[in-house]
Formats: C-alpha cells, sequence, structure tokens
C-alpha cells in the first residue's frame, strides 16, 4: 500500500484547482487509546446482556455515571460515545438522524457530548487521523465484533455532521472540516468504501454548506429533492448520483 504521505503528495496535485488541497503529513493505523475512556460494565455478549428483558433495561445499564459524565475529558466522551454498544441501533430505520436523535434521548453519553463546548475541535482533530486506507478499523475503540472500517467513519461522522457540533467552528475550523472531508470522500472512493460510507461524508459537506447559507446549494437543496433527503434525513436510496452532486457544489464553495 502506498504510504499516506506518497498518496497525499499525489492528491495534493490533483486538486490544486479545486480549492482541496492538504499539507502532507503522515498517518497510522495504530492511534493510541484514550485513557479515561468510559468502559461499560455490560455489553452485547456478556453473559448478563441476555438475561436484560427490554430495551429500557439496556438503557439503564448504558448509561454512564454522574461522577464519570462530570469528570471524564472530552476525548474520553468521544471515545465512551463511538463504544456505546447500542450505536448500531442507529441503522433499524431509514431516516439516520431521526434514529441518531431517539439515541441520544436514550444515552447520556451523546447528550452530553452535544453540549460541550470543544466536541467540534475534538472530534475535527481526531477526524483528521483517521485514513481510508487502513486495511483494519484505525482507531482501537471500534474493533468489537462485527465492526469494520466503514462503521468506524460512519458513527463519528453522522456525529460531526450534527448542527450543534458543525456550528461550534470558526470558518477557518469548518473550511478544515470540509477539506478532510472532501479528501477522505476521495480516498474512499480510491479503496472502494459502499454508498453506505460515502454517504456520511458527503453529509458532514451537505451540512457546512448549507449552515453556511451558501446560494446555489441551498437553491439545489431547495428543488432537488435526493439533495434534501440526504441532509435531512441521511436517506440516500438508489440516488447515487447524488453525492457526486453535493460533493461538486462542495469544491466549488471552497473556492
Amino acid at each position: 500500500m502506498k504510504t499516506r504521505v506518497l498518496y497525499l503528495s499525489l492528491f495534493f496535485l490533483s486538486l490544486l484547482h479545486s480549492g482541496c488541497s492538504k499539507e502532507k503529513e503522515e498517518h497510522t493505523c495504530n492511534i493510541s487509546h484514550v485513557t479515561d475512556a468510559y468502559d461499560y460494565p455490560l455489553k452485547p455478549g456478556m453473559p448478563g446482556w441476555s438475561l436484560l428483558n427490554s430495551s429500557h433495561e439496556m438503557d439503564s445499564v448504558l448509561q454512564i455515571p454522574d461522577n464519570v459524565l462530570n469528570n471524564i475529558s472530552t476525548e474520553g466522551l468521544i471515545e465512551t460515545a463511538l463504544n456505546y454498544p447500542r450505536f448500531g441501533d442507529l441503522y433499524f430505520l431509514d431516516d439516520y438522524q431521526q434514529a441518531f436523535e431517539i439515541l441520544t434521548e436514550h444515552f447520556n453519553g451523546f447528550q452530553e457530548l452535544l453540549k460541550r463546548d470543544d466536541a467540534a475541535e475534538k472530534l475535527l482533530n481526531r477526524y483528521v487521523l483517521m485514513y481510508p486506507g487502513c486495511n483494519e478499523n484505525n482507531w482501537p475503540s471500534i474493533n468489537g465484533p462485527g465492526s469494520s472500517t466503514s462503521f468506524s467513519f460512519a458513527f463519528i461522522e453522522i456525529i460531526i455532521a450534527q448542527y450543534e457540533i458543525l456550528s461550534q467552528l470558526d470558518k477557518m475550523k469548518i473550511k478544515t472540516l470540509l477539506k478532510e472531508a472532501l479528501i477522505k470522500y476521495e480516498e474512499k472512493n480510491q479503496y472502494k468504501y459502499s454508498v453506505f460510507s460515502k454517504k456520511h461524508t458527503i453529509l458532514i459537506a451537505g451540512r457546512i454548506m448549507y449552515l453556511a447559507d451558501y446560494t446555489p446549494f441551498i437553491e439545489e437543496y431547495n428543488k432537488n429533492i435526493c439533495v434534501k433527503d440526504l441532509l435531512d434525513k441521511v436517506i440516500l436510496n438508489s440516488n447515487f448520483e447524488t453525492l457526486e452532486i453535493i460533493n461538486n457544489y462542495a469544491k466549488k464553495f471552497l473556492n
């Protein structure tokens, strides 16, 4: 596999006129674990989990204790949220945005993260370190049975794409995030990621433009139900061209 430095050098050259360049940097698939992430005492696969009789009971045992929630670092809270054993329930509904909001209602870790005033910056820092070219999961928090690199990205990207998070970033950091999302989208294309994974990346780009009230994109959003469904509900259906439509607007927006 080509090194991160070589790939980003080539990618920089290909984007000289699109405004999507990125400085050279080393990336690794083996990133250090955050030391104060909360370890859920009961998880799927443990003997006691099968004894839980309802969704309410599952929610109860997965709440982060107040003494932990009040003292955990934002980095630790991010890892704890990404490790949330019921995060996969996000995909039980077609409307992923609604599903995320339901998960947030039921889990105090998401509630706390969305309130942290440094959440966006810490999420961005973590997102920059992730690399779609890793053959294995590139963050130790999402390494359980049935996990995949696609889910590693999908989970963090849907959190970053929340308007509560995006609105925390100043113009410079929003530009950094948008560049990062577009680079990861191209890398996901290179490494044959599924449409499922790529739509979460493009969701970030679309919501940044919507939040910025970028007129050409707002006009597209108002007339194109496929673009609207992706931004509002994270629904793509079979309209795969929607990803490229938003990607192209995002490149123009950067210029």
